[in-house]
């Protein structure tokens, strides 16, 4: 089964606040070690794969919350352990999948959004009359392909006759190496017109692994830092459906 990302984010990151009483760090982190994390999200995602429902998890969680010393409990199935039967399932993620469980990314290709808000005339008047807007949310895309890296690539250097096989293969080389958000920020650099203002398209990954385009998608990669910062952004902001 596929999971939903943002709602394994939120319920690990329930379970540090509400049960584990985790003190929050610079940048929205909690005072954990890399590896609890990372064990934590590997057993939540199976139980949300399993039969009990995103909502069904945090409501149990909400009915133990105060119970004394359950932030001695080390994980989510110790909690459900206590109060309900469950069972855990499987996942089934494509090897073409790039979105890791759990995982944050800043690029704007790999998030989801609220739309602009829309503006209409009002024909009385002929004033233009702002319309009721969704409200804001920031969620990870729950699936983000190789095809669709490659797909992402071919339209930004315009490239008609793609070998699209061995462009999968090079970046299956590249990715591990940069990370998904750098290799899409490298894209963009590498498309950029140079000081003489001209361009030199990349028309194979591998000419992505230049010192200036890695130089130059790291800046970009920075300043998207920066700006989330400056908006005290630091993690999924849900939509009102994933809210708990």
């Amino acid at each position: 089964m596929n999971i939903n990302t943002n709602q394994l984010i939120l319920l690990v990151e329930k379970f540090l606040s509400d049960i584990k009483k985790a003190p929050r760090l610079s940048r929205g982190r909690f005072d954990v070690t890399d590896d609890y994390k990372l064990a934590l999200m590997e057993d939540t995602a199976y139980i949300l794969a399993g039969d009990l429902d995103y909502r069904a998890i945090a409501n149990t969680m909400d009915q133990v919350k105060n119970k004394k010393h359950i932030e001695k409990s080390y994980n989510l199935s110790d909690i459900l352990e206590d109060i309900t039967s469950f069972q855990k399932g499987s996942l089934a993620i494509s090897a073409e999948e790039l979105i890791q469980l759990g995982r944050f990314y800043y690029h704007p290709l790999l998030q989801e959004t609220a739309k602009p808000a829309k503006y209409v005339m009002n024909q009385e008047d002929q004033s233009y009359e702002k319309v009721e807007e969704e409200p804001f949310f920031l969620e990870v895309r729950t699936t983000f392909t190789l095809d669709d890296l490659v797909d992402f690539f071919l339209y930004m250097n315009q490239d008609d006759y793609p070998n699209r096989k061995g462009i999968k293969t090079q970046f299956q080389n590249i990715l591990p190496r940069y990370g998904l958000d750098l290799v899409l920020y490298m894209i963009e650099a590498s498309v950029l017109p140079n000081e003489n203002g001209t361009v030199h398209l990349p028309k194979t990954p591998r000419f992505l692994e230049n010192t200036e385009i890695i130089s130059e998608g790291k800046r970009l990669l920075a300043n998207r830092y920066r700006d989330f910062k400056e908006e005290n952004i630091y993690g999924i902001i849900p939509k009102k459906e994933n809210k708990i």
